[in-house]
């Protein structure tokens, strides 16, 4: 798009470190806990949770009035949900996760579970200082609502200028015109009862992660439908590896959470799951790539405590 090309482009990673008192990251049993860190560690070792943007501590963004930028922004935090929004400012949002919108669709935020990248047009205000921050937000963790995060300022300022933001965007990717070959049901769920070991696990289907166990086989160049389930008070982000999907059912949405896009033409690598709720996605399992990959929580202390699948994707004719 020639609106676009001619921008100013930034590529954003927000993310979040745990840190002791040596200034690293603590490996140890972790069990969720209430407050700015939903998870400590056995033992318990102290540490505080520092938010980054870009690898810095609330750093300076600059943009003049007038001036539109594009920024294409990561959620690299290994268990917090962003809620970005910039204050006093709409978010032009152009893609989702690497592909694009057909039409752009302005916001006032951006909900990003862990590993979602979202694509934007920001357009700079009146001159003056602007936070650039993630809004408090109860992911359905037992300590309920994670805090606010200062993330950084948009400072705006220098001589006015006049941007254009593009409004039809380029042909997305459709869904082929294919019958759905199968549909599965997966069961995410918690474990505190010690059975699988110390601490919380998390298991798919009643499982914990084994390297050497396919869980699911498919077949490529076929359309399935997957309903995933959730029996767990956490919302678990569900990540896919090589085939992203749509959406096209959602239960379960907390009331009066404004945060969730449920277009079914949206495409998707990672898709939160509602706490005690469930959603439908529907995938196309592209025919030039095969073999071996996974499925799991994008949380990461969920993933490492069992929450990931393996999947096969077979040539076609090859699956069970």
């Amino acid at each position: 798009m020639p609106e676009i090309a001619g921008m100013r482009e930034r590529t954003i990673v927000l993310s979040m470190l745990r840190l002791d008192g040596n200034g690293e990251n603590p490996t140890a049993v972790v069990l969720p806990t209430g407050g700015d860190d939903p998870f400590t560690t056995v033992p318990a070792v102290p540490t505080r949770m520092v938010a980054t943007l870009n690898g810095q501590l609330r750093p300076e963004v600059t943009l003049r009035p007038g001036e539109t930028q594009r920024w294409r922004v990561l959620n690299a935090a290994p268990h917090r949900s962003m809620w970005l929004h910039v204050e006093r400012h709409s978010l032009h949002q152009t893609g989702q996760d690497g592909i694009p919108f057909a039409r752009t669709r302005t916001v006032r935020a951006i909900m990003m579970a862990s590993a979602n990248r979202a694509e934007f047009v920001i357009q700079g205000g009146a001159p003056g200082r602007y936070r650039i921050y993630a809004a408090g937000y109860d992911q359905g963790h037992p300590g309920g609502v994670r805090p606010d995060i200062e993330l950084g300022t948009l400072v705006v300022t220098g001589r006015e200028t006049t941007g254009r933001i593009p409004r039809q965007l380029v042909e997305p990717p459709r869904m082929p015109r294919l019958p759905v070959a199968r549909r599965r049901t997966l069961v995410f769920s918690g474990d505190i009862s010690g059975k699988h070991g110390l601490g919380v696990r998390f298991l798919i289907d009643g499982k914990l992660y084994d390297v050497d166990r396919i869980d699911q086989e498919v077949q490529a160049g076929t359309v399935e439908e997957w309903r995933i389930v959730n029996e767990d008070v956490f919302q678990h982000p569900l990540h896919i590896h090589v085939n992203p999907f749509q959406v096209i059912d959602v239960k379960g949405i907390p009331p009066r959470d404004t945060s969730w896009q449920t277009d079914p033409g949206i495409w998707w690598d990672t898709f939160r799951l509602p706490p005690d709720g469930e959603f439908t996605l529907r995938t196309y399992f592209r025919p030039d790539i095969t073999g071996k990959t996974v499925f799991h929580c994008h949380i990461l202390p969920h993933e490492d405590n069992g929450m990931m699948g393996n999947l096969l994707i077979s040539p076609k004719g090859g699956a069970r």
